[in-house]
């Protein structure tokens, strides 16, 4: 530090080119900052944000801004992948990394934090010979938490590399909050639901049960940060009144069912 820290500015860059600065001070924070631990942490939406920065400042100036760019949207070819071995004491991370990583990085960054708001967060230093970081701490129950790795390159410049979200116990899921039922077509409907949201999932949700009457049960299965979702039902009698249930599924069990009606009329009805 070489001297008393004043304070922070954060500077955040979005995509269309436009800049906004924040300045934090050490003395009298912004409600908008915690401290916890000899760490800081600013919770902000990331839409159309290409980048952050950070400096700290004494009396005398200011240090080099230290970047971190936001990761890319989709799956990157040779992207590592993060394995999680988690339990509600101790959290272990291992990651395998293809070879062309390992000239470039100095060293990792490990980092998790619960999803939902809270004050769980902890990030720990690796050596880049080092594939694996451990944790202790009180991760509760049927919370998600996102854990993350970051490469800090021989440059000092640091870039996130992968991600991957656990729970130290998963339990069963809440309901959907809404199901309903649209485009009539013939002798087939369309199903439509709003996925369990996150802070009520109490687990990876693995797949959605949709059941017809007493005739059939199906399996819909889940891709990451999809909206609404939607299902067909095909070849149903027209003049018969159906009744449709669904509810998530975890590796507890299913959640509870969430139930609808409905009836296909004649064509000579429309």
């Amino acid at each position: 530090a070489r001297g008393y820290i004043l304070g922070y500015e954060v500077r955040f860059f979005y995509n269309n080119g436009t800049e906004q600065r924040m300045n934090v001070s050490t003395d009298d924070p912004s409600s908008l900052f915690l401290y916890d631990k000899m760490k800081w942490r600013l919770n902000l939406p990331l839409k159309d944000m290409s980048s952050v920065s950070v400096s700290a400042y004494n009396a005398l100036g200011a240090t080099k801004a230290s970047p971190l760019p936001m990761p890319t949207s989709g799956k990157q070819a040779n992207e590592p992948t993060i394995y999680l071995d988690m339990n509600e004491q101790n959290l272990t991370v291992s990651w395998n990394l293809p070879s062309k990583f390992f000239d470039s990085v100095k060293q990792y960054v490990v980092q998790y934090k619960e999803c939902q708001p809270g004050n769980s967060f902890d990030w720990i230093k690796v050596d880049k010979n080092q594939t694996t970081a451990f944790f202790r701490g009180a991760f509760k129950r049927y919370t998600s938490y996102q854990v993350s790795l970051f490469a800090v390159s021989n440059f000092n410049e640091v870039s996130q590399l992968a991600a991957a979200r656990g729970y130290s116990v998963q339990g069963v899921p809440s309901r959907v909050p809404s199901f309903g039922t649209s485009h009539f077509s013939g002798t087939g409907v369309t199903l439509f639901w709003e996925p369990v949201p996150s802070y009520n999932q109490k687990g990876v949700i693995l797949y959605y049960q949709i059941g017809l009457n007493t005739q059939k049960v199906y399996n819909v299965s889940v891709t990451p940060d999809q909206g609404n979702m939607t299902f067909k039902l095909r070849d149903l009698s027209p003049g018969q009144e159906y009744k449709v249930w669904i509810r998530a599924v975890t590796v507890a069990g299913p959640g509870a069912e969430v139930t609808t009606t409905f009836k296909i009329n004649h064509d000579e009805d429309y």
